[in-house]
């Protein structure tokens, strides 16, 4: 699914939006400033690629997404649920991921320099 179709799917539901299991592999989710995308249901979803940059995923659900070699950098992904979410060679440097749950997370080689994991500030 390209930017496009994926701006009209968003138009025609309501919120919170519920994409599971869809294929938004290479989409630039910051094109989407538009659209409140905090508590997005993404389960299952295949976004290989995508750009979700400074993205607001507040208590969005990603259980089981592909999330291979996407940019997540300092996207705000608290109370996220990412349960056997595929996070390989993903960007999450700078990434909120406070409260997020990371069980059975496939995190091999993602960048995680500088997530904010949890509240307390240094």
């Amino acid at each position: 699914m390209n930017l496009e179709e994926l701006k009209e799917l968003l138009l025609s539901r309501n919120l919170p939006y519920d994409l599971t299991g869809i294929e938004l592999n290479e989409v630039d989710f910051t094109k989407l400033i538009k659209f409140d995308l905090s508590h997005i249901n993404l389960s299952k979803s295949s976004l290989i690629g995508a750009n979700l940059k400074n993205v607001n995923l507040f208590n969005a659900n990603l259980r089981g997404a592909d999330l291979t070699s996407a940019n997540l950098t300092e996207a705000y992904l608290k109370h996220a649920r990412l349960k056997n979410a595929n996070l390989t060679n993903a960007n999450l440097e700078e990434a909120w991921l406070i409260s997020a749950q990371l069980n059975n997370a496939n995190l091999t080689r993602a960048n995680l320099r500088g997530a904010n994991l949890s509240e307390k500030w240094v």
